[in-house]
């Protein structure tokens, strides 16, 4: 699982272990559903080797459009995919007048940030997550704006 690979040594072993497989199919038919939301995927000679999701702002104090997750198995990272799926959530959210556009990233996640700061995307706030690091303490995340 792309999510697994993405947070390894980033988030907390146990947490990591404990998802389950189905809540991504899940999150896909949600956002399949709703005209707001958008649902990709990055595929590898027939097989999916990564995902995208968008829609609206989750988070109060951050109106307009977010890309929830982008996730490329390691396998497929350096290839273009991501941005192309970012591009595409991007230019979704727009059309959708659904902007400015936000991007929530784990603080510790240097790879990801400079993704996004690549991408055009500014600093914009911080905030604290539920989601467990390798000690179990809480996560900082950080906003992208674009």
């Amino acid at each position: 699982m792309a999510f697994r690979a993405a947070y390894r040594g980033i988030l907390a072993d146990a947490f990591l272990e404990d998802l389950e497989e189905p809540r991504f199919p899940a999150k896909f038919d949600r956002a399949l559903s709703d005209p707001r939301s958008l649902a990709l995927v990055a595929e590898e000679d027939g097989r999916v080797v990564g995902v995208c999701y968008a829609g609206p702002s989750r988070e109060p104090g951050y109106p307009g459009g977010e890309v929830h997750a982008i996730y490329l198995l390691p396998e497929a990272q350096g290839k273009g995919l991501g941005r192309a799926l970012f591009e595409e959530a991007l230019r979704f959210l727009e059309e959708t007048g659904q902007t400015p556009v936000w991007v929530w990233v784990i603080e510790a996640n240097e790879r990801a940030r400079g993704f996004y700061r690549r991408m055009g995307g500014v600093e914009a706030g911080v905030r604290v997550s539920r989601l467990p690091d390798p000690e179990g303490r809480p996560v900082r995340l950080v906003a992208y704006r674009f």
